[in-house]
């Protein structure tokens, strides 16, 4: 799907993170932090692929406000994504390196200066605003191209989904986004509260005949979250409700005697973002 299965049982760091608040006084999160990193928008021959990338510079953040200040150190790795808790305000990295760009087609951070190989590790502080409604700063909204782009859907699976889907929003009165949501909403709890899925690291084909999300959807329905997440946008569109996959991080182990948090591997998670 999108190469996150593999590394579901790795114990290795990731990075780790300091948490300070707008007064510079150490905290921590109230919550399991999401660790944004990259979106996936086109799902083709069972593998979901990024969406394309445009840099934009990150303003400077002077606005008095409350926010959650993140110092993370990243593990040597060859990729350009980094990972911070949206919506990210700025981004700035340690003296002597580039500063993070934002992909301002959806809102994901990145580095210039990724290459192959092994190299030092990656230090860079992320300025998040505390109210995780708040629109993300420079993310534009998406026009035609892009609309296409988080609403393909391969022709021969459909039909498939809207038939399952359909039933399960049928319900659903309300109009608008209100509407969308709604929808939304029931599909994400026929996924996860009605009985009839649950969650597993074994990665069994039933059929290797079907596309990986309908054997999971039809016959197996078991799976990790990149099948949950996978299962879910593809039955979002179905309906033409805008959405696509996030690849990121979900929570850590906290440190309480150095009060700093350790992202491992095991910590790779993947859900999903639907445009109301």
């Amino acid at each position: 799907l999108g190469q996150l299965g593999e590394v579901l049982e790795n114990d290795s760091v990731v990075m780790s993170i300091e948490f300070v608040d707008e007064n510079d006084n150490r905290t921590q999160p109230g919550t399991e932090p999401l660790w944004r990193g990259s979106t996936m928008a086109q799902y083709t021959n069972g593998r979901w692929h990024r969406q394309p990338l445009r840099p934009a510079s990150l303003p400077v953040y002077y606005t008095p406000r409350r926010v959650l200040k993140q110092n993370i150190r990243l593990e040597a790795n060859d990729s350009p994504s980094l990972f911070g808790i949206r919506p990210i305000i700025e981004a700035t990295s340690s003296p002597g390196r580039h500063s993070p760009s934002i992909n301002s087609v959806d809102g994901t951070i990145f580095r210039a200066e990724a290459r192959s190989g092994s190299y030092d590790a990656y230090s860079y502080q992320v300025i998040s605003d505390a109210d995780p409604e708040a629109p993300q700063t420079n993310e534009e909204v998406p026009n035609l191209v892009r609309f296409e782009y988080i609403l393909s859907i391969p022709d021969d699976l459909r039909e498939k989904f809207r038939r399952i889907a359909e039933p399960v929003v049928a319900g659903v009165k309300a109009t608008g986004m209100e509407g969308i949501a709604e929808k939304a909403r029931k599909l994400e709890s026929y996924l996860r509260d009605s009985g009839e899925f649950g969650y597993t690291l074994q990665m069994d084909i039933v059929n290797p005949a079907l596309d990986p999300v309908e054997d999971f959807l039809i016959n197996r329905k078991e799976g990790h979250c990149e099948y949950f997440a996978s299962a879910l946008a593809l039955l979002l569109r179905s309906i033409d409700i805008p959405s696509r996959v996030v690849n990121g991080f979900k929570g850590g182990d906290w440190n309480d005697v150095t009060k700093a948090m350790y992202v491992r591997q095991k910590h790779a998670h993947s859900w999903v973002e639907a445009y109301l």
